[in-house]
């Protein structure tokens, strides 16, 4: 239940309810959901005010063969003109629900119900929040895939680019405004659609376990639990971008690193490592799976590195890993979400070479940023924080509904 997207609607819903609104969560019931575990968690942060109440909408029928010839529709209007009287009845409840509640604008995060767009004359302001572009991700991976000669993947990886580049331009163009996660994505989505006051940039935030600190006064101290040598990268390991970024780093830097420190080891810990990544534990690499306390896990290592070539959007596990006072090093890809000030305080590399260098440099005398960490560390609690990131998400919100204050 707990991945970036979960953790950004969470956080600012649970926000918004204590600046005074109402937020409502409608999910679809999908015959592949455990409905009894989904609803369980839901009740458990409703009960925590985490928003205000939920609600269920059937999945729409698709009978064939109308079903199985939209899927040969490229272009997405063409789709949903074709399936519009099998949604009838979702619509018809969706609209019901926004009217029911006196809702002042809907936020459309899952994109299978993007048809709903077709019916913004009877609804609230429609806000995307598409969190990355997907055209961003796919035609990134379309370039890993090419370099590493993984050619059976790219006919997938050009249909899956084609799918998204028409989704984000069609549906990008007929709303009141889109969001994304990172400056990448908004400017990948301001060349889409061709609108690019549509379409604005909404950081996650992040959660501090250490005392808070005032504001331009930096930490007296950092963590003092880590383990000597002890390098991590985490995120969930069945998707691609972090999956390639691990076997690169074990295959090209980590035998580069072993050349001059025999001591060091490297922690992939995230659910669902794949056979491929499985087969490279060793004496000098742990493939944890997923982890209970992700935080203490990292909080434990010397360093975190983010060898990241493909995907996009905001990298949670890079802010949770400065949040934690571990030191990142990473490429420029995996940084580049961070605004210019917090990423001028990391390391950045995107050769094998350059990796293990900046790597090396670091375990001889990881005292020699320590200022840098305490610095990165105080411009997350100043600039990063749930708080600051709803009080900008309702702004947005208030100007889309036209009542502000």
């Amino acid at each position: 239940m707990r991945h970036g997207g979960t953790l950004r609607y969470t956080n600012l819903s649970r926000r918004l309810l204590a600046f005074g609104h109402r937020v409502y969560y409608v999910l679809t019931n999908d015959a592949r959901v455990d409905r009894l575990r989904r609803n369980r968690y839901l009740d458990e942060l409703r009960g925590e005010n985490c928003f205000t109440d939920y609600f269920e909408i059937d999945e729409p029928p698709y009978p064939q063969p109308r079903g199985r010839l939209s899927r040969l529709l490229i272009h997405p209007g063409a789709r949903d003109g074709m399936l519009r009287s099998s949604r009838r009845d979702y619509r018809k409840r969706f609209q019901e629900l926004a009217h029911d509640l006196h809702a002042d604008l809907c936020v459309l995060s899952d994109q299978d119900r993007l048809f709903l767009v077709s019916d913004a004359a009877r609804l609230p302001p429609i806000l995307i929040d598409w969190c990355d572009s997907f055209t961003l991700h796919y035609a990134r991976e379309y370039r890993v895939l090419l370099r590493a000669g993984a050619l059976r993947e790219v006919p997938r990886t050009i249909k899956n680019l084609v799918d998204a580049f028409l989704r984000e331009a069609f549906y990008g163009r007929h709303v009141a405004a889109n969001m994304v996660v990172s400056a990448a994505d908004k400017k990948c989505l301001d060349r889409l659609n061709g609108r690019p006051r549509l379409n604005h940039i909404l950081l996650n935030g992040v959660t501090l376990n250490a005392p808070a600190v005032a504001p331009g006064q930096l930490a007296d101290s950092l963590p003092q639990n880590k383990v000597p040598n002890r390098l991590i990268f985490t995120g969930s390991m069945s998707y691609a971008p972090n999956e390639f970024g691990a076997l690169w780093f074990i295959d090209h830097v980590l035998p580069r690193l072993l050349r001059v420190d025999p001591d060091i080891r490297v922690v992939i810990a995230g659910q669902e490592p794949q056979p491929a990544l499985l087969a490279k534990a060793s004496r000098h690499v742990e493939i944890t799976g997923l982890v209970a306390d992700m935080q203490a896990e990292i909080g434990r290592s010397q360093l975190y590195v983010a060898p990241l070539f493909s995907g996009g959007g905001f990298r949670n596990k890079i802010v949770e890993a400065l949040g934690s006072g571990t030191y990142v090093i990473g490429t420029t890809m995996a940084l580049e979400f961070l605004d210019d000030r917090l990423r001028s305080k990391l390391q950045a590399a995107d050769s094998a070479d350059s990796f293990a260098e900046k790597i090396l440099d670091y375990l001889k005398n990881p005292g020699a940023f320590d200022q840098r960490l305490r610095e990165a560390m105080q411009i997350l609690r100043d600039e990063y924080s749930w708080d600051v990131r709803s009080r900008q998400f309702e702004a947005l919100c208030l100007g889309l509904t036209r009542a502000p204050g």
